[in-house]
């Protein structure tokens, strides 16, 4: 029988050959993730930037992350550590596509990107889900992200360096808009629903050989 034959393993059926332990770690970090915050990645080059990208989204919680490729292949190296199976990655060709279908669920859209209108990423409202938009490492973003933005910001800097590695920024804003949505981190949570889904996903993920 192949792989692909076999039934979906169910959290409900299958959690009793986790321990205990395990079975409370798993329902504890799910209970943590958010839907306020969302990571979209444009066309990173380096597989290390990626990797260490998506290992920041899932040390903080955040668990949907967008990868946009319009001109590079996504690479993911050991940098992650496994990272990618605890997280719902999207996979997008398009990013009029990838636009609209983040506006349609309610996020509001933030580019990193140095210009004047550009605002600092304290000010970055967090009453509503925010997604925020990196770009290839030596490109930024593609312009045609510009159209759609609600809010293009920068990250306050202190020395001669005019720029962070992109791995650095984006830690750095995921972990400031984590905790000024902490106050309103119940409005943010993952619906049970959701929790469910990923619960049998992650349980898959532990039984696989």
């Amino acid at each position: 029988m192949k792989k692909q034959d076999f039934p979906p393993v169910s959290w409900e059926t299958h959690r009793h050959l986790l321990t205990d332990q395990r079975q409370q770690k798993l329902v504890h970090l799910l209970a943590q993730r958010t839907r306020g915050l969302r990571l979209v990645l444009q066309d990173i080059h380096e597989a290390h930037n990626a990797s260490a990208c998506i290992r920041t989204a899932d040390a903080l919680g955040i668990h949907y992350v967008d990868i946009v490729n319009i001109r590079e292949k996504f690479k993911i190296s050991t940098v992650a550590r496994g990272s990618t199976k605890w997280l719902s990655l999207q996979r997008r060709k398009n990013i009029l596509d990838t636009a609209l279908n983040l506006k349609a669920q309610g996020f509001k859209l933030a580019a990193a990107v140095v210009r004047d209108e550009s605002i600092s990423l304290n000010d970055l409202p967090t009453e509503m889900p925010i997604a925020l938009i990196f770009g290839n490492e030596h490109d930024g973003i593609s312009p045609q992200w510009h159209e759609h933005l609600d809010y293009s910001f920068k990250i306050p800097m202190y020395g001669m360096v005019e720029s962070f590695n992109i791995s650095v920024a984006v830690a750095i804003s995921l972990f400031t808009l984590r905790q000024k949505q902490e106050r309103d981190s119940q409005r943010f949570l993952l619906s049970e629903l959701e929790k469910n889904k990923f619960l049998d996903q992650w349980i898959s993920h532990q039984m696989s050989p």
